[in-house]
């Protein structure tokens, strides 16, 4: 089995309840979420956990990391968080106990080499790529990914479509 992860976000699960307990008019709790969101580490930044418990069960976790927390030049939004010293030690760490960090391309990096390769250099050295929400332009993306290949990536695993279910060309399979 493959297990992947697309890290999107790692802090912003306290958002929804925060905005529930708004829309409630229940102030108290909605600071109790704020407070606990300033005060403590996020629920979704969990990563060890997650890896753990895949472990546990005798496989290892790809963690598909989105470098960049800005939002792409349509607006769409890419990570929640950003890369700092400290998120890329522990993705070392994580790397050392068997997972696979890839790269899961912002907004914009299917059909721009540049910036996909400027992405590359922000983390660990990693094998794989995936393209946020999927995006793959199958006239530029496979011609693009071609200079990638020989040097830092094995694989494209964006092989879904982010508008509807199934896998693009029919297969379930990577693209080498």
């Amino acid at each position: 089995a493959f297990i992947t992860h697309d890290i999107d976000n790692l802090r912003s699960g306290w958002k929804a309840p925060a905005k529930a307990a708004l829309k409630q008019g229940n102030l108290l709790r909605f600071g109790q979420q704020l407070w606990q969101h300033l005060t403590r580490p996020d629920a979704w930044d969990n990563l060890e956990t997650i890896a753990a418990t895949v472990a546990e069960y005798g496989a290892r976790s790809t963690f598909f990391i989105l470098p960049e927390h800005q939002l792409g030049a349509d607006g769409t939004p890419n990570a929640d968080y950003p890369i700092t010293p400290a998120l890329q030690q522990r993705l070392l760490q994580l790397q050392q106990q068997g997972c696979e960090i890839g790269l899961h391309g912002s907004i914009g990096t299917a059909i721009d080499a540049q910036h996909l390769g400027r992405e590359l250099m922000i983390l660990p050295p990693c094998l794989g790529l995936r393209f946020h929400y999927l995006r793959w332009d199958p006239r530029r993306t496979p011609a693009l990914l071609e200079a990638f290949v020989e040097t830092e990536l094995r694989f494209d695993s964006s092989l879904g479509f982010a508008e509807h279910f199934g896998f693009r060309h029919s297969y379930c399979r990577p693209f080498y």
